[in-house]
């Protein structure tokens, strides 16, 4: 079976005022048009995924994550992003993070299991140039 090509995302938003007067806005990163779509509904997105089985990690793996997730999110002109991490273990104990710098001081020593891992990355975007705005009357 062949696997059709990805096609780029292209976003496009049309404002229109009561007077008639249109803007159109095309090509928005899709971290923008997130952020819209959270200041019009309220509602946010999340990716979350539950493994019923026991799925093993290391410490430096979750730090990789985070490293490539930050890395990744560059290209959408970020002035600002933060990480936390809340970890609780088997015995219903939890800790929380509040920093990359402060979950890598993690006690490695523990000999409980980890239940849960949860890591929570919030940034803020720049919108790029304004050349992506066209009024037309």
């Amino acid at each position: 079976m062949s696997k059709k090509p990805s096609l780029p995302l292209t976003t496009e938003m049309r404002l229109q005022e009561q007077s008639g007067d249109e803007a159109t806005i095309r090509n928005l990163p899709v971290s923008v048009m997130q952020a819209l779509y959270h200041q019009i509904t309220g509602r946010t997105e999340t990716i979350h995924r539950d493994y019923s089985n026991d799925y093993k990690f290391f410490h430096d793996d979750v730090i990789q994550l985070v490293h490539k997730i930050l890395q990744s999110i560059q290209q959408y002109n970020i002035t600002g992003a933060d990480a936390q991490f809340s970890v609780k273990y088997v015995t219903g104990e939890k800790q929380t993070f509040t920093s990359l710098e402060k979950f890598q001081q993690i006690d490695l020593t523990r000999a409980e299991k980890t239940e849960i891992c949860e890591i929570t990355i919030r940034f803020c975007s720049r919108p790029q140039a304004s050349e992506h705005i066209r009024t037309t009357a």
